[in-house]
């Protein structure tokens, strides 16, 4: 009873050492401290004490030692790598007050990360634990996820899977080093697993897969880091794992109940509240097929109690396929093991990404909308058709189904909406430009009811300034305007074209609602420098709406300015010339070609041009000899407008009997704009 005036009388040696002789001693492990004029050794920690094993024989002891401050040649040390700064390391045990965590010896820092303890050698399957600061290790959990295998199968540590997991020490096992909380063989936290510089004690991230070990549910395993996927670890009855390619195969001889445990302890306790499903990727490498099965226990593996089984999934083909099973609701019953089998014997199946989710949150397609709510849940460019003709409404052009394209819609999603009337907004005509040239952009101005009389418009127009470079507003329409300004820096995308990012802005308001007064009419007159290079064929021309006529929609029509390369200067002698350059596309025109093109001194003393060099200029720059714009380069209408206009023909004598019947550009001024634009 711990009492201290009953126990045995020790002799005094005269050497400064007290013995004591037993005639019997105890046939079993036992406890006892020494007592020196009343006073019990170890007084400041009276739950230390000292252990006897049958096996010790005579035992040396220092009063007051408590630990002894080195070991004899018969003590066993214990050390434990421990991560952090603990203020205190200790052993529990069955044979400390059992398994009292306040019972048993205390451990001394070594200054390493480690701490050691000092016992006398002590009986067979000594089986003992660690604690940190008050803290007990708990090694079931890294039994149940495999983590133990060859310490159980060698016999260093002993675990009923459920309750308990213990350390062992028998005799003939030397002194032992091994990590807190941590069963792997004689691994001890100064390893370096990853081979990076830094021993894993040290290390955020043990097995360098870019995941810090807090975060990581298998810190030194690098092939799996997620922390809601499922980890198949804990291999058993004979099945095979590759955990680099996560390929499982069961064998032939594989047990009947071959499978695989789920390792990951963070997907613990799993409930299934809802109806939910198991999502994972898989394939067959050989191209064949095989079944797949998810079993849930209750109870960790591999005790089982509730067991609730998937459907049996048939994996096929070698292209790497999401499947998913469905897994009826169960209440609110956990479970604790999550299990995996091939029902395909000696078929290699790949299996990765196996997560449980509820259909409740399921987005098959990861657009944001779930699977419930998405009506093209594996399409994640649409989840919308509100008109149900099995069209998305980003490709629908009429969403609601009310016969009106969205465009003009005055609610696109509600069919009892129909069209609204639009004030359109366009540029006129079909200009063109030249690379270092000039251009002059008019924006045109309409009604889709010929409605002249409305309350005033405010646009944008917007352009890529790396192309145009704006120059001024050449013209403006007076009536009703309130402002027009410009450049601005398109920040917000407003016309939604990321290639356009500058805009000129006009704004008309009409206090008695009479704006414009007529139909069509030209708002803007826009003038452009052209730069010299521009990539491309081409540059945008965009619009958007500062306010628009109330009960109206913005309508507008965006362009594509083709840039085109070239002038009216074919010989390259840095002029128009009526005589030189009009003459070639007259020739051009009535098809001549090669040195017939040219000889006759019509090519002007300026210029260092082969006959083949300047049919190359003319068939390069047919895209703007079709003046009239009627599909055709014709010497009798643009060859001869040219080469009135060269001989300073303007206006009317200009396009007299020359302009086709099937003419586009009528207008004499759009003529002469247009040949203006190609001059050198």
């Amino acid at each position: 009873n711990w009492s201290l005036t009953t126990g045995p009388v020790a002799a005094d040696n005269g050497d400064g050492t007290w013995t004591v002789t037993m005639d019997s001693p105890p046939s079993s492990n036992t406890e006892y401290l020494w007592v020196a004029d009343n006073v019990l050794e170890c007084s400041g920690d009276d739950t230390a004490n000292r252990l006897w094993a049958p096996n010790l024989g005579n035992v040396n002891d220092v009063f007051d030692a408590c630990p002894p401050a080195e070991s004899t040649s018969t003590d066993v040390m214990f050390t434990v790598a421990v991560e952090g700064a603990p203020e205190s390391v200790r052993m529990a045990g069955f044979l400390w007050n059992h398994w009292d965590i306040e019972a048993g010896p205390i451990a001394t820092d070594n200054g390493d990360g480690t701490w050691s303890a000092f016992l006398p050698l002590v009986g067979e399957s000594f089986q003992y634990l660690w604690v940190i600061d008050g803290q007990q290790e708990g090694l079931v959990d890294n039994a149940v996820n495999g983590e133990c295998t060859e310490d159980i199968e060698v016999g260093i540590i002993n675990t009923d899977y459920g309750q308990w997991a213990n350390r062992i020490w028998n005799p003939g096992d030397g002194d032992v080093s091994v990590a807190y909380d941590t069963c792997m063989g004689s691994y001890t936290g100064l390893e370096d697993s990853d081979n990076d510089g830094i021993v894993d004690i040290e290390d955020a991230d043990d097995d360098n897969d870019g995941v810090e070990d807090v975060n990581d549910p298998l810190p030194l395993d690098p092939n799996f880091s997620v922390m809601d996927e499922a980890a198949f670890i804990n291999i058993f009855g004979g099945a095979v794992k590759d955990d680099s390619t996560h390929v499982y195969t069961n064998p032939a001889e594989s047990q009947s109940w071959a499978g695989y445990a789920n390792g990951n302890q963070a997907l613990y306790p799993i409930t299934v509240t809802n109806d939910s499903l198991i999502l994972f990727t898989a394939s067959v490498p050989s191209g064949g097929s095989a079944d797949v099965r998810f079993v849930l226990e209750s109870e960790p593996h591999p005790n089982n109690d509730v067991v609730v089984s998937a459907d049996v999934v048939e994996v096929s083909g070698s292209t790497e396929t999401t499947y998913t099973v469905a897994l009826p609701a169960q209440g609110a019953q956990e479970f604790n093991s999550l299990l995996m089998y091939l029902d395909t014997k000696d078929t290699d199946v790949m299996v990765k990404h196996v997560t449980l989710i509820s259909e409740s949150i399921l987005d098959s397609d990861n657009d944001g909308v779930i699977d419930t709510e998405d009506a093209f849940p594996n399409d994640p460019s649409e989840s919308l058709d509100t008109d149900n003709d099995g069209i998305g409404n980003n490709a629908d052009t009429d969403d609601d189904g009310d016969g009106v394209t969205d465009t003009v819609d005055g609610d696109p999603l509600d069919p009892s909406v129909g069209e609204m009337p639009q004030q359109l907004i366009r540029v006129k005509g079909d200009p063109s430009a030249s690379i270092g040239g000039s251009v002059d952009l008019v924006i045109e101005y309409d009604t889709s009811n010929n409605d002249a009389t409305l309350s005033g418009l405010g646009v944008s127009v917007h352009y890529d300034s790396s192309s145009l470079t704006f120059t001024g507003f050449a013209d403006v329409l007076t009536a009703d305007n309130i402002s027009s300004d410009g450049p601005f820096n398109d920040d917000e995308d407003l016309d939604a074209n990321p290639a356009t990012d500058k805009y000129v802005s006009g704004a008309w308001a009409s206090i008695f609602a009479s704006w414009p007064g007529e139909l069509p009419v030209e708002l803007l007159t826009l003038s452009f420098d052209v730069a010299d290079p521009v990539t491309g064929e081409s540059t945008p021309i965009g619009f958007s709406s500062i306010s628009n006529a109330a009960g109206y929609m913005f309508s507008p029509a965006s362009y594509d300015l083709p840039i085109l390369v070239g002038s009216w200067d074919f010989d390259e002698d840095g002029n128009a010339d009526a005589l030189t350059d009009g003459l070639l596309l007259l020739r051009y025109a009535f098809g001549l070609r090669g040195d017939k093109l040219a000889d006759d001194a019509v090519v002007a003393s300026g210029s260092n041009l082969t006959a083949q060099q300047i049919q190359y200029n003319l068939e390069r720059s047919e895209q703007f000899l079709d003046i009239d714009n009627n599909g055709t380069v014709d010497a009798l209408t643009d060859g001869l407008i040219l080469m009135r206009y060269l001989f300073g023909l303007r206006g009317e004598p200009l396009t007299i009997q020359a302009i086709s019947p099937n003419a586009q550009r009528l207008i004499i001024h759009d003529i002469e704009a247009h040949i203006q634009q190609f001059m050198p």
